[in-house]
């Protein structure tokens, strides 16, 4: 039993270096990460009241313009105006239409008032909104404080010292036997 959890337990802490440093990576070089054709996002903004909340975490899936339909929530790169250079989660509110440029998708936020964005092309759009991640969402609100980001640090500074000590008693042991040889 101890050396199953052993296995796990190291198992999960690589699977957390992982995605911790693919998140960091992302981050830093400003990319999205897909996985199998599939993105999550952050939201920042209330334009999706009372569909999205600010800080509710959404999963996108990759999609063409040709199959998009008015209702999906669309998740594209703004490029005009207060929108250039971010990512925007709205709501298409007509069929995309083809014309000469390519195609063409209209979009709003859902919260009250809002009005319809710039034209969206199709090499804007990244995908469609095909969940929202609750237990995720809660988890982010959550390691973002203090408090989080302490439940994370303790346990991976707990296997840092853990396998800091491992390897010098292995080193030890090395040691006493290459001294009895």
């Amino acid at each position: 039993m101890k050396k199953l959890w052993k296995i796990f337990s190291r198992a999960i802490l690589v699977l957390l270096i992982v995605v911790a440093v693919a998140a960091v990576g992302a981050r830093l070089t400003g990319r999205d990460i897909s996985i199998l054709g599939y993105r999550q996002y952050y939201v920042v903004t209330g334009s999706m009241e009372p569909t999205l909340h600010i800080g509710d975490v959404v999963l996108c899936r990759e999609r063409s313009a040709q199959q998009l339909r008015e209702g999906d929530v669309l998740v594209y790169h703004g490029t005009e105006g207060e929108l250039a250079g971010k990512t925007i989660t709205h709501r298409i509110i007509a069929d995309p239409v083809q014309t000469e440029n390519g195609w063409q998708i209209q979009t709003r936020g859902d919260a009250q008032g809002a009005v319809p964005d710039p034209l969206v092309g199709e090499s804007q759009v990244i995908g469609v909104v095909v969940a929202k991640l609750r237990l995720v969402s809660a988890l982010y609100r959550f390691f973002i404080t203090p408090w989080g980001l302490l439940a994370v640090a303790a346990p991976l500074m707990w296997a840092l010292i853990s396998e800091i000590r491992n390897l010098v008693s292995i080193a030890k042991e090395e040691r006493n036997n290459d001294a009895e040889k």
